[in-house]
């Protein structure tokens, strides 16, 4: 074995300084491991600041259903949500400039916010692009009020004016349920409307196969006290529009329902 001498430049008899021993090389895997723990036991201030900034979580894009000003129909508004601390909506305002969501989107839109913009957008293609709200209609409509409900971001407002004042409730999934063309007595006159399945399958009350609203997306979607859900429409082997079913009431005196069916059809074929 060979050894090697340091050379001193003094010639005192004290004894030669040992260089400090060297801890031996530890595996990568094992040094990124301390790594981790030296950094969660010892956090950087500053990102603890960004993580509990209440700015961050003040403010979050949802979607809020009121009646139209005719009361008949159902529009969806995308809005800018106030938070307060524990989360819920303290005022909802709309959003006017929708694309500008997609070119300089703010620090709060989060990943998913992307795709529902996107879909908004496509869904109110051909509408008054100078409105924020629009009627949930065709099959974009019904994918994205789905994608709303499963991320929670699907709110019911009584009137637009009730969003300011934080006023929303959120809309929950129902059940599919099915829908028949069914015939009213009112008074001297019948009309033509839809049955629906009663959730449960049981009717506990004499409106129990009448929903609140129904939209006209593919497939027809209801509104129903706080929950909305798939149509699954029982057109008697008659082939209207889906248009005409969904957006159309028929007044017809002392008629069967016979005759009213061909008088619907007759209605069809001279339009």
């Amino acid at each position: 074995m060979h050894t090697v001498d340091f050379h001193r430049d003094d010639t005192s008899d004290a004894p030669p300084a040992r260089a400090p021993a060297r801890a031996p090389a530890l595996p990568a895997p094992v040094l990124s491991w301390l790594q981790r723990v030296e950094a969660a036991a010892h956090p950087q201030p500053k990102l603890t600041a960004e993580v509990t900034d209440p700015k961050a979580v003040q403010y979050k894009f949802v979607y809020v259903m009121a009646p139209t000003s005719g009361g008949r129909h159902v529009a969806v508004c995308l809005c800018k949500a106030r938070l307060r601390p524990n989360g819920d909506v303290a005022a909802a305002s709309p959003v006017s400039e929708v694309f500008s969501l997609l070119s300089a989107p703010p620090a709060y839109l989060e990943g998913d916010d992307v795709d529902l913009v996107r879909f908004f957008i496509a869904m109110r293609s051909g509408s008054a692009q100078g409105t924020s709200a629009t009627e949930p209609k065709g099959k974009v409509g019904a994918i994205l009020l789905q994608m709303l409900l499963e991320q929670g971001k699907l709110l019911w407002a009584n009137s637009w004016s009730d969003m300011s004042s934080g006023l929303v409730y959120p809309l929950q999934g129902g059940p599919t349920r099915l829908a028949s063309l069914a015939w009213r007595d009112e008074g001297r006159v019948s009309k033509l409307g839809w049955s629906v399945e009663p959730v449960g399958g049981a009717a506990t009350h004499s409106a129990a196969d009448q929903i609140d609203y129904m939209l006209p997306t593919d497939p027809p979607w209801y509104i129903d006290n706080l929950s909305c859900g798939a149509l699954d429409l029982n057109r008697g082997g008659i082939d209207i529009s889906l248009a005409e079913l969904t957006g159309a009431h028929v007044h017809v005196a002392h008629m069967s329902a016979r005759q009213s069916l061909r008088a619907v059809r007759a209605g069809k074929e001279r339009g």
